[in-house]
């Protein structure tokens, strides 16, 4: 899962507690969370330690941003092993079902 965010970003900070579920739900075989944040490094160091975020996290590149069609944060894709996206913008409080119904359905293609 591939997570844009921002540390200024209201809803993607109020979106953390669920992917830190989603995080604990999978294993690291099954998923791999990486967000990819619209801040500057300080600003991102210091808020991953603060609030104890235990998957990936890195700053953002514009040119990444680009690639990806980013114009919001947050924004999301789930993407699967051989880098096509197969779920955009699956968040909320039911993340870890939303996930675990995404890859069920890839599994059985």
């Amino acid at each position: 899962m591939l997570d844009f965010w921002a540390t200024w970003c209201g809803p993607c900070v109020r979106e953390i507690p669920n992917l830190k579920k989603l995080h604990e739900a999978f294993s690291q075989s099954e998923l791999i969370i990486v967000g990819l944040a619209h801040d500057n490094p300080m600003d991102l160091d210091d808020f991953v330690k603060e609030n104890s975020i235990p998957y990936f996290t890195a700053i953002s590149d514009p040119a990444i941003e680009k690639a990806y069609g980013i114009v919001a944060w947050p924004t999301t894709f789930l993407i699967d092993p051989s880098g096509k996206i197969i779920g955009k913008n699956l968040r909320g409080e039911n993340l870890v079902d939303l996930i675990e119904h995404k890859l069920t359905q890839y599994k059985s293609q």
